[in-house]
C-alpha cells in the first residue's frame, strides 16, 4: 500500500506490469496499479490461467486464448494444445499412437504434469461407429508409461471388440 501521491516508480525484482511470478505456493500476477491506483498487488491465478498468460499474455478465457479457441488453426483447441503439452501458436498433430495387441488396441498419448497437477482428467473413450452416444470407456485401462517431471507418457489399453477396430478418442 503506497501511502504517498503519485504511481510506483521501479519494480519488483525487474517484474514488469502485469508479469507473472511463480512462488512456492502458485502463481502470481503483479500489478503497480492495484488497490486505489498506485498499490502493488499480487494476485493468485490458476495453472490455466498461468499458461493462458504465458502463451497469451491474458489470464482470461476470451478471444484467442478461450479453451475453444484455435489459435494456430491445426484444428486442436487451446485445452487439448494444453492437456498435451503442445504450443498452441506453433501447428501441431496430436501425439498419439496405437496399435494392435491381442485382444486389445493400445492407444499411447503424452499429457502435461501440469495439466494433471491441475486436475484435468483425462477419459479415453471408444465408439464402433461415429454415432455421438455410443462413446464409452468401459473395460479401459490406462497406465502411465514414463514421467519427466514436465509430460507423462501413458499407454491405454482399449478392448478390440469383435471385429478388431474401434474408433478411439481422448
Amino acid at each position: 500500500n503506497k501511502t504517498s501521491a503519485g504511481a510506483i516508480t521501479g519494480t519488483f525484482t525487474g517484474r514488469p506490469q502485469g508479469s507473472l511470478v511463480r512462488g512456492s505456493n502458485g502463481d502470481l500476477i503483479i500489478s503497480y496499479a492495484g488497490g486505489d491506483g498506485n498499490d502493488v498487488t499480487l494476485t493468485a491465478v490458476s495453472k490455466l490461467q498461468a499458461w493462458r498468460h504465458a502463451h497469451f499474455g491474458t489470464i482470461d478465457n476470451i478471444g484467442t486464448a478461450a479453451d475453444t479457441a484455435d489459435a494456430d488453426g491445426d484444428g486442436i483447441p487451446n485445452l487439448m494444445e494444453r492437456a498435451c503439452n503442445l504450443n498452441p501458436a506453433a501447428s501441431s498433430t496430436l501425439p498419439v499412437t496405437t496399435a494392435l495387441s491381442g485382444a486389445n488396441l493400445e492407444y499411447s498419448y503424452i499429457r502435461s504434469v501440469a495439466s494433471v497437477q491441475a486436475g484435468d482428467v483425462f477419459t479415453v473413450e471408444w465408439n464402433d461407429s461415429l454415432n455421438p452416444a455410443g462413446w464409452s470407456s468401459d473395460g479401459v485401462t490406462q497406465q502411465v508409461q514414463s514421467d519427466d517431471g514436465s509430460v507423462q507418457a501413458v499407454k491405454a489399453l482399449v478392448p478390440a471388440g469383435e471385429n478388431g477396430h474401434r474408433f478411439i478418442r481422448l
